[in-house]
């Protein structure tokens, strides 16, 4: 409250800090000076730590969901239960959003999170991911096999890494 009497700025990103630092009393203060415009970003917040409790809060305050926000219940910690996820994407969180790594369904299936790859499919997600059996391991007969195994893997990524550093 100091910092906001003397004019520090009340940016959006400062209400999601205040969120995810685990501060209340911050967080109070600066949720009263928050513009709609800051709730967007407060939401995604509230749902990547798993606060369900202030993530309805920001959607009865009009927050919309990002198309994005979908990325961040796949990465949460918290159990994001399948009606909240469902609400989110009746508000707008995309379906067929694309992570750095492909579609929002694959990265679900990557995290491990059956309740989102589940309302996804029900809301009509494009699943057109070819899945691919993981290959097995096979253990080597010793000790020498091993370590003779995992050399050359070993020398070709200390290449790569000295190439990157420019050493």
């Amino acid at each position: 409250q100091l910092l906001l009497d003397h004019g520090a700025p009340k940016s959006p990103i400062a209400l999601g800090l205040a969120l995810s630092s685990g501060c209340s009393a911050c967080f109070d203060v600066l949720l009263k000076v928050a513009q709609p415009g800051d709730l967007p970003g407060a939401l995604s917040e509230a749902v990547r730590i798993g606060d369900l409790t202030r993530s309805m809060m920001f959607l009865d305050r009009g927050a919309q969901p990002r198309p994005n926000i979908l990325q961040g219940v796949a990465l949460s910690n918290a159990q994001i239960p399948l009606h909240f996820i469902q609400l989110l994407i009746a508000r707008g969180a995309d379906i067929n959003a694309k992570t750095s790594t492909g579609p929002i369904i694959d990265f679900a299936r990557r995290h491990g999170n059956a309740t989102l790859v589940d309302a996804l499919r029900r809301a009509g997600a494009q699943d057109d991911s070819v899945v691919v059996p993981l290959p097995q391991a096979t253990p080597a007969s010793s000790v020498r096999s091993a370590v003779e195994r995992s050399l050359p893997p070993l020398q070709r990524a200390d290449v790569a890494f000295i190439e990157k550093a420019g050493c």
